[in-house]
């Protein structure tokens, strides 16, 4: 049953209830990865009980037309509403495409390994600032998809020059991003909730957070959403995640609008997020009814559909951990490549992210997208450090320490991280250096300071450009 949930992301005991069961069944028919015959009769047991139709629930989980058959006999049963219905017509939408293996990735997001080439060699990396490398987000993005899909020695050389530089910029200007303006865009994550304030206050705002969102996943998502729904963004930016680049640590200072440093000892906890977000509103005038915070797993579909809906409701947060979940699975199966990742990527945003946006924008909301961390590519374990540490799961390229000593006592390879006061002076963070991983020698990881990590989207959908 493990290996299930880290192959497919199926929670077994979850079958028997059919909403999660009919979901799970179009995400397997969209993702054309469908469990053998000896996993579909061990799981068996648990399926749902479905009086009233000819197909069987194993049929449904193999083919589409059988889903199809499934949701209309249930829908005529009163076992789900029509409008249950519809979101799975429209989960459906697009399957063609994901099933197309004749279309690359490369293809379809227009990747050119000449022309990437090209530009990245006619930029002086080692001069940016810091700041300025947000301007050069969508080159970098297609420099890291390249590397991946295109197995390219040039372009990987290419992608470690960027590295370095990017690692010199750090050094020098990180410390500067706490004065750095925040009007004309947010140069980090705690400055996001200031500039929607100050930009959209007599808007109703979304903000989605979709954790482990970097810059070049959202590539993947932008080329879903405008080919499959045709949304297009209003604006297009990157801000900067804190380093290290943890969930309770840059997720935290966007809700809170606070740095790292401010947050204490809540640092090490996520659990100050909704509380943080109703403060922020209430103290720039909204009453508690017009604030809403919602993690998306969490909650029932019609419980968010109700928020979405709700008159009321003036700030809503929305939090995704479902491209986290992807990437911690693709780091423990080591056969599902970047390109079986950028599939379920697009898949999920065409089941769920695609129908969820579209519907906001009608309703009126002026959506934020963005992120806490993106991720990196790990190619290489340099051991997996346990002593003297509290670490999240998710983070494969940190180790965090309570003290500088426990940290220097280690002796493993790492970066040291020099904060700059911008996290808590109990707060040591030991960082893995570039391609790396604490316990982890593939797939994707994050909690370290390559540009991947650190760089994360800030889009904006609906309202004035």
């Amino acid at each position: 049953m493990a290996l299930l949930d880290a192959l497919f992301g199926l929670k077994v005991e979850r079958l028997k209830d059919i909403d999660y069961f009919l979901d799970t069944a179009i995400s397997f028919n969209l993702r054309g990865q469908i469990p053998n015959r000896f996993w579909l009769e061990s799981i068996s047991g648990y399926f749902p009980s479905i009086s009233g139709s000819e197909v069987s629930p194993k049929a449904a989980l193999t083919s589409m037309d059988a889903f199809t058959k499934l949701v209309e006999d249930l829908v005529a049963s009163g076992k789900i509403s029509p409008e249950k219905r519809n979101r799975l017509r429209q989960m459906a939408h697009g399957t063609s495409l994901a099933k197309d293996n004749s279309v690359t990735f490369s293809e379809r997001l227009s990747l050119d390994p000449v022309e990437i080439k090209d530009q990245a060699r006619e930029i002086s990396w080692e001069s940016l600032s810091l700041i300025s490398w947000l301007d050069r987000v969508p080159l970098l993005a297609s420099l890291s998809l390249a590397e991946e899909l295109f197995k390219d020695r040039e372009i990987s050389e290419l992608r470690a020059t960027t590295e370095r530089a990017f690692s010199m910029s750090l050094d020098r200007d990180y410390f500067k991003l706490q004065q750095t303006p925040w009007h004309y865009r947010p140069p980090t994550v705690h400055t996001i909730l200031n500039f929607i304030q100050a930009h959209n206050k007599k808007d109703k705002v979304a903000l989605i957070v979709i954790d482990c969102l970097s810059i070049s996943f959202w590539q993947v998502l932008r080329c879903s959403l405008e080919k499959r729904f045709s949304l297009v963004p209003t604006s297009e930016g990157s801000t900067f995640a804190w380093i290290p680049t943890l969930t309770s640590v840059s997720r935290q200072s966007i809700f809170s609008a606070r740095t790292p440093a401010e947050l204490g000892q809540m640092i090490k906890s996520t659990s100050g997020e909704e509380g943080y977000w109703e403060d922020f509103w209430r103290d720039k005038g909204f009453q508690r009814e017009a604030i809403q915070f919602i993690k998306v797993a969490e909650k029932k579909e019609e419980d968010v559909q109700h928020a979405i809906s709700d008159q009321d409701i003036r700030r809503l947060a929305l939090i995704f951990n479902d491209i986290d979940e992807l990437v911690h699975t693709t780091t423990s199966i080591s056969t599902l490549n970047t390109e079986s990742l950028l599939k379920l990527i697009d898949n999920w945003t065409t089941v769920l992210f695609g129908p969820l946006l579209r519907n906001l924008l009608n309703l009126g909301w002026v959506v934020f997208v963005t992120s806490d961390h993106g991720a990196q590519r790990i190619r290489r374990d340099i051991g997996n450090i346990r002593e003297g540490v509290f670490m999240e799961r998710t983070g494969q390229r940190a180790r965090i320490y309570s003290r500088l000593s426990f940290a220097t006592e280690t002796k493993a390879e790492g970066i040291l991280w020099d904060s700059k006061g911008t996290l808590p002076q109990d707060y040591v963070a030991l960082l893995a250096p570039h391609g790396a991983g604490y316990g982890s020698s593939s797939g994707w990881g994050h909690g370290g300071a390559s540009w991947e990590e650190v760089i994360v989207p800030f889009i904006t959908f609906g309202g004035r450009s």
